[in-house]
């Protein structure tokens, strides 16, 4: 008899689970291997800003960090002093003398690089523009309130291209408040990177009084700051004499011993006559 065969043996060859191919390690593990590339991290100029209170020239596209409350950039292309630059420095110098002074650069671009601008010979005539508007301003501002500066740019795209550097100075602390206005009694603020203004005649008066609240706390810190410090004088002083007292005390005490001690030792010196007793003087008592 013939021995059965076995139901496994009939499958089909599709029917028999497919084998798996191994996958290729040998090109994984070089890939793993292989050390991975770092990207570098990108450094530039502008990490750290260019101190214009300090600086005397410029580099081309050097970082002069970002607009602020006290911070102003224009990039003073084409006709800009001639036809614009008048009209802002009525403006932002308006607004800086309100608010704690501040700066007006022209040449520099809104994102904070230096590009200069073409000042040729216009320097003279942008001084006198300055100072025009300087005695304009109601009240007038002192020449030594503003100062105005060329920086020259180096390595520019086009020769002789400088930075006009526009400050101007808040009155000092202790001062009254003052709100200045341009010669159309208009008044114009800085809010934190931008310009505030023309401000009606309420919200300038509301200003101002918020302005001369402030003044006067500040006055009133300083003040008693300042008492604190005469006091603790005072009370460093008043220490200083308690401590000569007890020195001189301790002196005059010391003093008073020494006197004493010679004086007994006088006394007992007196009451003692010296004899002759085998040759050796003693005393003996009267």
């Amino acid at each position: 008899m013939s021995r059965p065969i076995s139901p496994i043996r009939w499958k089909k060859e599709e029917d028999l689970p497919e084998k798996k191919q191994k996958p290729n390690t040998s090109q994984e593990k070089d890939q793993e291997d292989l050390p991975e590339k770092k990207e570098k991290p990108h450094t530039s100029q502008k990490d750290k800003p260019v101190d214009i209170a300090s600086c005397q020239e410029l580099n081309f596209e050097d970082y002069m960090g970002h607009e602020t409350r006290h911070l102003e950039f224009k990039r003073g292309q084409g006709m800009y002093l001639t036809l614009k630059f008048r009209d802002d420095v009525v403006r932002y110098g308006c607004a800086f003398l309100n608010t704690e002074g501040g700066t007006l650069l022209i040449g520099v671009s809104d994102d904070g690089l230096v590009h200069g601008s073409p000042v040729d010979d216009q320097e003279n005539s942008i001084r006198r523009l300055v100072d025009q508007v300087a005695e304009q301003f109601n009240p007038p501002i002192p020449r030594d309130d503003y100062t105005l500066r060329f920086l020259p740019v180096l390595n520019g795209e086009e020769p002789d291209l400088k930075v006009v550097c526009l400050t101007f100075r808040a009155p000092p602390a202790l001062s009254e408040p003052t709100l200045y206005r341009t010669n159309e009694n208009k008044v114009f603020i800085r809010w934190d990177a931008s310009v505030q203004g023309p401000l009606s005649d309420s919200t300038s008066e509301e200003y101002q009084r918020q302005r001369l609240i402030l003044r006067l706390s500040e006055k009133d810190f300083l003040f008693s700051a300042g008492q604190k410090h005469e006091q603790r004088q005072a009370l460093d002083s008043q220490d200083r004499v308690d401590s000569w007292d007890r020195v001189d005390s301790r002196d005059r005490v010391d003093s008073r011993y020494r006197v004493d001690s010679r004086y007994r030792v006088r006394q007992c010196e007196r009451k003692r006559t010296p004899y002759c007793k085998n040759n050796k003087h003693v005393y003996k008592r009267k």
